[in-house]
């Protein structure tokens, strides 16, 4: 077996609010339409670890068409000896995509259980989503 130069420490969930929406009506037969905003920042601690936080929201923005208002972040530690040696994109990308799926369950699971239609966050090319991200933050 084959060790990893990147270790999770520990994740902790920062914040988590849920506010539903009292202006949507759930009796109309329509898809329910989010834009959820996911966002990444990583943080050097020290010179082998460094923290990265993903935050994810939903935002109704009293209109109709979103159910409920959501945001969680966590934030995952991270260890490794070769921060300088590896590449800093491996690492960034490596980071989000072990974190992702705490993020994931965290959102299927508070929205299962608050008795709104459950959202399951797609899966995302991290590599990718991080480049679109990226590039959309130069543009502003």
């Amino acid at each position: 077996m084959v060790e990893s130069i990147l270790k999770l420490i520990r994740y902790d969930v920062l914040k988590l609010n849920f506010a539903l929406n009292l202006n949507y009506c759930y009796n109309e037969n329509r898809t329910i339409e989010v834009n959820p905003q996911l966002t990444r920042q990583i943080n050097k601690i020290d010179e082998n670890q460094a923290e990265v936080v993903l935050t994810f929201a939903i935002s109704s923005a009293e209109d109709l068409t979103t159910p409920f208002d959501f945001e969680l972040s966590i934030r995952g530690i991270f260890e490794s000896n070769q921060w300088e040696t590896t590449c800093p994109d491996v690492m960034k990308i490596n980071t989000v995509a072990i974190l992702f799926p705490f993020l994931r369950s965290l959102i299927a699971t508070v929205t299962a259980n608050v008795n709104v239609p459950p959202y399951v966050l797609p899966v995302i090319n991290v590599e990718q989503w991080l480049k679109q991200s990226e590039q959309e933050q130069a543009n502003q």
